[in-house]
């Protein structure tokens, strides 16, 4: 997920679950999950697992 992140210009925040109960804890409350990786997207919306397709959707197909 990084490195289409960043192919895409995509600026992000990375977390650690297994490093901060608290990065944790907020996931669970978001997305109802504890599955890595996970993205919330600036407008809220949750990606759960590296999903390309869903990826592309929020931030362009380039």
């Amino acid at each position: 997920m990084r490195e289409f992140l960043s192919s895409k210009g995509v600026e992000y925040e990375e977390r650690n679950e297994e490093d901060s109960r608290e990065a944790r804890e907020e996931m669970m409350e978001r997305t109802g999950h504890d599955v890595v990786p996970a993205l919330v997207s600036e407008n809220r919306e949750v990606v759960i697992g590296f999903d390309e397709g869903r990826l592309k959707e929020l931030h362009g197909n380039n």
